[in-house]
């Protein structure tokens, strides 16, 4: 963490989605990274404190395009609703978008921003990054260092709980693609501290 200006991140306990998972692993931006389907979706309890302010971002890669007829999860924060959202794509949308679920009867949920798909080559590595901000009432999405949208938030987001990584809960909508140099941060990074851990991963 130190290249792009960040202190380590503290252990956290970690749990698999599947049963008995065997992690496939490959090469990475700049080490070994793994690979997350249905079967090995980690879960990270108690990582974001209090859940108001954060962010999570990570190198991705996979095979399937913005055409693919199926849907996808970078990541979901929470592990009952309300939670604070998810990196979700729905099955040919051109886009990963930031999804705030609020309620757990009707299932009220904002969508946006959205992050465009239609510039990453299916089996080339790039950066995502979402940042939200109680206090600033604003979430953010990027793609390769650069901010493609930003949305209000419209009421507090409470807890985050745990952090589904490559998977919503219990391996549903699964990435199925290479994740590498996860962070999850208890502060909201800044547009110029996206961008260094970017060109971080390119050096």
């Amino acid at each position: 963490t130190a290249d792009i200006g960040l202190p380590p991140s503290p252990t956290a306990k970690m749990e698999m989605a599947g049963a008995s998972p065997k992690p496939t692993f490959g090469p990475g931006v700049r080490g070994q990274a793994v690979f997350f389907d249905k079967t090995f979706g980690s879960y990270i309890h108690e990582v974001l404190g209090n859940g108001e302010v954060g962010t999570v971002m990570c190198w991705a890669k996979h095979d399937w395009t913005a055409a693919t007829d199926e849907s996808h999860t970078m990541f979901q924060i929470g592990t009952t609703l309300p939670t604070l959202g998810s990196l979700f794509r729905y099955r040919n949308q051109p886009y990963w978008q930031w999804v705030a679920w609020y309620h757990h009867i009707d299932q009220r949920h904002t969508y946006g921003p959205t992050a465009s798909l239609a510039d990453i080559t299916g089996g080339e590595w790039y950066h995502a990054a979402t940042t939200w901000s109680w206090p600033e009432r604003v979430r953010r999405v990027y793609i390769n260092g650069r901010l493609m949208g930003e949305i209000p938030i419209a009421r507090p987001l409470g807890r985050a709980g745990g952090l589904w990584v490559g998977t919503a809960v219990g391996g549903a909508h699964a990435l199925n693609g290479w994740l590498d140099e996860l962070y999850v941060l208890n502060e909201p990074l800044t547009p110029g501290a996206v961008k260094k851990a970017y060109e971080a991963g390119r050096a």
